[in-house]
């Protein structure tokens, strides 16, 4: 007999996962220091960069940073709390992470519950919470917190809150660029062509609000800091093999962040293919993608299954055509292929996928052995182009729900 769930069951069940989830990784920062926990990540870096504060410099105003203002403000304050304790900062900091990420479980669940039954939900926030790629890169960098907002957003579209889902993705792009991919989903999707033209705006007004005042009061840190990323050579992509860069997206010494010139320096090889060349060969190719989705363009009219599809193949789309490649990118990913794909496909790719990584990062790159990057780059970018592949398929194949009752989180 089928059971039938009151909203409290759900809460319990959902409440469960979350709460198991919180206590592992409590426990595991009880159990190891910053020092181990941390020791392959950013976390060092993101406290020599606070501690710039003690020569009265802070982001944008008096030293650049590679990332947009939130995250950079956001561990100024810890370091104020904390002062010069790198393990109390650490400390803070990873319970921040842990905060964000016990969210992204709740958004995977929510996610979940626009296409799939109660019980489907509930086995992917559990398969969520137990993947190794999210929990490790939530102890070495930020990005879940930029896919926070990410998900949050996009479970707000889904709900019919198209503004406020485009108010999380400028505060979420304020932490880091990412979340403006859902800006592309949001015009495929749209309702109505007003819809899309209010969000793209909302976006736009988040982000011009956050930086505006960092232009005004101190221009040369503010454009060095967001000219960093443009300015940076290829890195760990078939464009950096390619181009003969073996290195990382690392910028350096927090010591280095006080002279502009530096972010703006080309750190390798020049590209030896012309970006104009990619940018019109990645055009058309999202713009196939785009045409797989399936005329019209109205949400009302197209599956909803297809959102979570096509949000995964734009990522995808964006990594392939991007000149460089962090591993931690893939957290953003991950819930879009695990709800978009069976579930055993899915976790082939991510498996593999997190392998790889872990292979880039720590295995080879922390040893000095980048010349295995001949061998890592090419099998990612294949698995890229596979998954691709099976989501484009899966859009031409999926029908329309329109008619169909969908189940609700």
């Amino acid at each position: 007999m089928k059971r039938l769930y009151l909203p409290l069951d759900k809460h319990r069940d959902l409440a469960l996962v979350v709460a198991l989830f919180v206590a592992f990784r409590l426990m595991w920062l009880m159990a190891y220091p910053p020092d181990s926990l941390m020791l392959y990540g950013d976390y060092p870096y993101y406290f020599n960069l606070a501690q710039l504060a003690k020569q009265g410099r802070l982001p944008f105003l008096g030293y650049w940073v590679e990332y947009p203002p939130l995250f950079a403000y956001l561990c100024q304050g810890l370091y104020a709390l904390t002062g010069d304790r790198y393990f109390a900062f650490a400390t803070l900091l990873g319970l921040v992470m842990l905060s964000f990420e016990a969210g992204n479980v709740v958004m995977v669940f929510r996610l979940a519950g626009h296409v799939r039954p109660h019980e489907e939900s509930v086995k992917l926030a559990w398969v969520y919470a137990l993947l190794f790629a999210p929990a490790f890169v939530m102890w070495h960098n930020h990005d879940v917190i930029s896919t926070f907002f990410f998900l949050w957003a996009a479970d707000d579209f889904l709900r019919g809150r198209a503004n406020r889902s485009a108010v999380w993705m400028g505060v979420g792009a304020m932490v880091k660029y990412f979340p403006v991919l859902l800006l592309p989903v949001v015009w495929r999707f749209r309702r109505s062509a007003s819809q899309a033209v209010i969000c793209t705006l909302v976006v736009t007004a988040v982000c011009v609000v956050t930086l505006v005042p960092f232009l005004v009061a101190s221009p040369t840190y503010a454009v060095a800091s967001l000219r960093a990323q443009t300015a940076k050579t290829s890195w760990m992509t078939v464009w950096a093999l390619v181009d003969g860069n073996l290195g990382t997206g690392i910028f350096g010494a927090a010591s280095e962040h006080i002279d502009p010139a530096v972010a703006i320096a080309p750190q390798g090889n020049p590209p030896r293919i012309p970006p104009g060349v990619v940018w019109v060969v990645f055009g058309v190719l999202y713009f196939w993608i785009w045409t797989k989705v399936g005329p019209p363009l109205l949400a009302a009219q197209a599956s909803i299954d297809k959102f979570f599809s096509f949000t995964a193949a734009t990522c995808l789309v964006f990594f392939l055509w991007s000149k460089g490649w962090s591993p931690q990118w893939l957290v953003m990913l991950i819930p879009f292929v695990l709800i978009a794909l069976p579930l055993r496909r899915a976790l082939l790719y991510i498996l593999i996928l997190s392998f790889i990584n872990l292979a880039e990062w720590p295995v080879f790159l922390s040893r000095g052995m980048n010349q295995w990057l001949y061998l890592t780059i090419p099998l990612r970018t294949v698995v890229f182009v596979l998954l691709l592949i099976e989501l484009a398929q899966a859009m031409r194949a999926r029908a329309p729900t329109i008619g169909r009752e969908r189940p609700q989180p």
